[in-house]
């Protein structure tokens, strides 16, 4: 009897073994920058896996780029800018040098210069 009863102890921690680790979250959701963010000034700032844009930023300028993450800080890196919101291209240094690099979340808050984005 005693034999029977660590036979099936032993099945329950495999069983909820295997369980625990194919029932591991969605990896969508461990990015914390991924997704829409609207700002109190309107800006509305879209952050997918590694790519990030603002269709229109300040005095109409739309941006694109890439960015890193560890844990709850990015690394912005400025790839394209537009003037119009239709031709795109590539962004200059000089251009990018007055852009910050550097975006935090902290629960539905995004910050990002001086700017905070809310999660839409």
């Amino acid at each position: 009897m005693r034999r029977k009863g660590i036979l099936e102890i032993i099945i329950l921690v495999v069983f909820g073994s295997l369980l625990f680790i194919t029932c591991e979250t969605d990896p969508e959701e461990k990015n914390p920058f991924k997704g829409n963010w609207l700002s109190d000034e309107g800006y509305n700032a879209i952050f997918e896996d590694s790519t990030w844009y603002i269709p229109q930023y300040q005095n109409g300028k739309g941006l694109k780029g890439t960015y890193t993450y560890t844990d709850n800080t990015a690394q912005i890196i400025y790839t394209e800018i537009t003037t119009d919101g239709i031709d795109w291209h590539p962004i200059t240094s000089s251009e990018a040098s007055s852009y910050t690099r550097i975006a935090t979340v902290s629960g539905n808050t995004l910050t990002w210069g001086g700017t905070t984005y809310k999660r839409k």
